[in-house]
């Protein structure tokens, strides 16, 4: 309600006053509205927050929560750096133009990833108390059924941005602002690596690493502004997301095969880097069948060309999936919840 209140608000001022200083203040006088409702929220449901008569910590734990939120702020700043520099590469590098076209794309990919994440999100503090609870070869197998199931969806959703979002855009604004499929093919592995690196982040985070690789986020965001900038004089606008995809790398070679795979699950790394690179191989199978089997047949209306790229993206790679995990632990236990989970829901409506 409150995004919904505050997107309705800011559309009316600007399309009567066109002032987008007043937009952002709108922005602003909400983020303030909305950390007062979130304050008078906790108090009235956990009273015991303001408290005065409680205990102090020990020097040891305040000392220890310090070190991990100073250490939080490196990979704050690290991500914001990297988050929010390519649309000015793009504009000082490119033009400002490839800015409109790639915000197109980026309002759809951003859609589904921030969905992806709130449903990840909700498993930290389950990992946190599994971390606690139970021993390393069963925290370990509930790692790799969180990983499973991501892989699938964000090969799944990835096909389907590849396939559809050009249609999509022909559709809402016209073919001038479609990128071309090199551009939006890096953008689907950008947003592979972005978005399956999520379990991965979860663990740790649960598990409390910060301090531990507290620098990488810094040296990642050097390293997307060096390597974009420096591509994008040689590939244009690919060449931005090759940087973003490049910097990206220093996590999966460090932070999650030392810090996550060796550190929380204690297995061999070489492991790590054959599964890593085992998933990524059947990802780009996937796209390959997917896009052959779009470009065979050949379409005079974009209407007719968009749902069949739909019922390509629907159904290719999941049948793919299927046929590949089939024996699949992981599967098996993926397949065996979700039809717990619909048999559940249908009980509820009888």
């Amino acid at each position: 309600g409150y995004i919904i209140l505050m997107n309705l608000i800011q559309i009316l001022f600007l399309t009567y006053t066109k002032n987008y200083y007043i937009y952002l203040v709108i922005k602003i006088i909400f983020r303030i509205f909305e950390n007062l409702i979130i304050n008078y929220y906790a108090n009235k449901k956990y009273p015991y927050l303001k408290d005065k008569n409680v205990k102090e910590l020990s020097l040891g734990i305040r000392k220890d929560i310090e070190k991990k939120v100073k250490a939080l702020f490196f990979h704050q700043t690290g991500s914001f750096i990297i988050n929010g520099t390519d649309n000015i590469i793009i504009a000082r590098f490119i033009n400002l133009a490839a800015v409109g076209l790639y915000s197109n794309y980026y309002f759809v990919i951003n859609s589904i990833q921030n969905l992806i994440r709130q449903i990840i999100k909700e498993l930290t503090p389950s990992v946190g108390n599994l971390l606690v609870t139970e021993k390393t070869e069963k925290i370990f197998d509930i790692f790799k059924k969180t990983r499973f199931i991501t892989f699938w969806i964000v090969s799944f959703t990835g096909i389907g941005i590849l396939l559809v979002s050009s249609d999509f855009v022909i559709i809402w604004l016209g073919e001038e602002y479609v990128l071309s499929f090199c551009t939006v093919l890096i953008l689907v592995i950008n947003y592979y690596q972005k978005t399956s690196r999520m379990p991965y982040s979860i663990f740790k985070e649960a598990a409390g690493i910060f301090y531990e690789d507290r620098f990488i986020p810094l040296i990642e965001s050097t390293i997307n502004i060096i390597a974009s900038i420096t591509l994008a004089r040689f590939f244009g606008l690919p060449g931005v997301f090759l940087g973003t995809i490049i910097s990206g790398l220093i996590l999966w070679l460090y932070s999650y095969p030392i810090l996550v795979y060796k550190k929380i699950f204690n297995r061999e790394i070489k492991k790590y880097y054959f599964e890593t690179i085992k998933y990524f191989v059947i990802f780009l199978l996937l796209i390959t069948i997917s896009i052959f089997m779009s470009n065979l047949p050949n379409f005079n209306s974009i209407y007719i060309k968009c749902i069949y790229d739909i019922c390509i993206s629907i159904f290719v790679p999941n049948l793919l999936m299927f046929l590949i995990f089939r024996n699949d632990e992981s599967f098996i236990y993926s397949y065996n919840l979700t039809k717990k989970v619909i048999l559940k829901k249908l009980k509820k409506k009888d």
